[in-house]
């Protein structure tokens, strides 16, 4: 008997040491022990992210272990890295389960600089405008500067090369125009800002060194100290990344409210994706960003389109009537007496949004606006996105089609002036107007609620395969005599 012990031992003990190996060879540490003061390491999937979306020049050495990081969902295992912030988010799918802070856009906000509020730049020959932030990045030499640096590294999400959306998804859209500014060795240098990363001009440099990364998540951490190591394993690397498809699957049907008469609107033909806040995000976003810490992206600011932008393919169906909220919601029954305490009943999707909606106007109305008007056409489009980004878990203010918000308020007809849109993944409307409230007076999430530009909103809600709820709202204005 002791012998079949023994033995019985011996087999349990050979299969856990084998599977540790495998463990621990599937997670074993990316050190930098020739690196003066680079004592931390990554392993796992941050190792893997690190690797696979740019590494050293792009990222940086490690400057923290992971560790448990407050966001406002929550502790996320986390890193960071001299350039920016890892964050694993176990609920989305990858390769969107790392998300990337929204360090430049933070750093911006800390030093008292609204991006909304800076001189933007006109559209150039042989530059790329965004016309989400209105600014324009260009090469500084021939086929070498800001712009070729932004297109040569992205994030891998399996396009073929680097792609527009991948390389977006890494630096996220301008929030500067190019500027001389002092960096923090002081140093005044060529610089412009996007939401994940600073760019900096170096013309006395080597060609492969003229555009150099801001240290954004030295700067960020500052003179912290050192974080608590989590008690988290980092996360294993996962295998081959699934690969999107070069054509883009059919946008979800749109939901749309009883009085609308507008039909689902088609997919758009080209893809210009944009980023989080927004959050991943957001990349997420998100936006992201949270800012990305959070999942979600940031809200993306729309300029008015030039005339020329308008579709000249088949117009919109007529506007159906803007109509206050009330009017399109069915009232709640009245409940029975005869339900216990214990019968829970969920409220209604048309009440949800409708308790979404009264949070945002009575917060609108506080500071200083006229109320909101519901719109209908505002309202198909946030419902449209919010069963898309739901269906696929993906925070992010592009569609599945590749559309930007501009592009879905241009194809339903709505008329806007300027327009932006907020993401969010709670259980409940307070909630979830918590969560954008809880910002700077300038931040994204909030101007969206307190700016009197905005005069319309519209609310979208859907539910994933889990069951959580992800909400959009779309605020705009129309243009003058629409």
């Amino acid at each position: 008997m002791p012998r079949r012990i023994s033995l019985g031992l011996a087999i349990v003990l050979f299969f856990r040491l084998l599977f540790s190996e495998a463990h621990a060879r599937s997670n074993a540490a990316y050190c930098f022990p020739a690196t003066p003061g680079v004592s931390d390491c990554l392993a796992g999937r941050f190792d893997q992210f690190w690797r696979s979306s740019g590494g050293l020049p792009v990222f940086g050495f490690p400057i923290t272990p992971l560790y448990d990081a407050p966001t406002r969902e929550g502790l996320v295992l986390a890193q960071m890295v001299e350039r920016n912030r890892l964050e694993y988010h176990p609920d989305l799918a990858p390769p969107y389960d790392i998300l990337l802070g929204r360090l430049g856009e933070d750093l911006l906000v800390a030093r008292g600089r609204d991006w909304r509020v800076e001189p933007v730049g006109l559209p150039k020959m042989d530059c790329w405008h965004a016309e989400e932030t209105e600014h324009t990045v260009c090469d500084q030499e021939p086929d070498l500067g800001f712009l070729s640096f932004y297109r040569q590294h992205g994030l891998e999400l399996g396009d073929p090369g680097v792609s527009q959306r991948e390389a977006l998804a890494l630096w996220g859209l301008p929030l500067t125009e190019p500027a001389i500014e002092t960096n923090e060795a002081g140093d005044k240098v060529l610089t412009q800002w996007f939401e994940r990363a600073r760019f900096e001009y170096h013309p006395g440099k080597p060609a492969e060194y003229r555009v150099l990364l801001g240290l954004l998540g030295r700067e960020v951490w500052g003179a912290q100290a050192r974080p608590t190591i989590s008690y988290q394993q980092p996360p294993p690397p996962i295998g081959d990344l699934p690969r999107v498809s070069a054509t883009p699957p059919p946008p979800p049907p749109v939901l749309e409210t009883p009085t609308s008469e507008i039909a689902s609107p088609t997919p758009s033909s080209t893809s210009v994706p944009e980023l989080a806040s927004m959050t991943p995000s957001a990349t997420p976003a998100p936006t992201s960003t949270p800012v990305m810490p959070s999942p979600t992206r940031a809200p993306t600011e729309v300029p008015a389109p030039a005339p020329a932008l308008e579709p000249t393919a088949t117009p919109p169906a007529p506007a159906p009537a803007r109509v206050p909220m009330a009017s399109t919601v069915t009232p709640s029954p009245t409940p029975s007496a005869k339900l216990t305490p214990a019968a829970s009943v969920e409220p209604d999707d048309d009440v949800l949004k409708q308790e979404l909606f009264e949070l945002v106007d009575a917060l609108h109305q506080e500071a200083g606006c006229a109320p909101f008007v519901r719109d209908n056409l505002l309202e198909v489009a946030a419902q449209a996105h919010a069963a898309d980004i739901a269906a696929h878990k993906r925070i992010d203010h592009v569609g599945t089609d590749g559309a930007t918000l501009r592009e879905r308020l241009a194809r339903i007809g709505y008329p806007y002036n300027r327009a932006s849109e907020s993401i969010a993944v709670y259980k409940t409307p307070e909630i979830a107007v918590h969560f954008w409230m809880d910002e700077p007076p300038n931040g994204p999430h909030r101007q969206n609620i307190t700016n009197c530009q905005y005069t319309d909103a519209g609310i979208g809600l859907a539910y994933d395969d889990r069951g959580w709820r992800w909400w959009v709202m779309d605020v705009a204005s129309q243009r003058p005599g629409s």
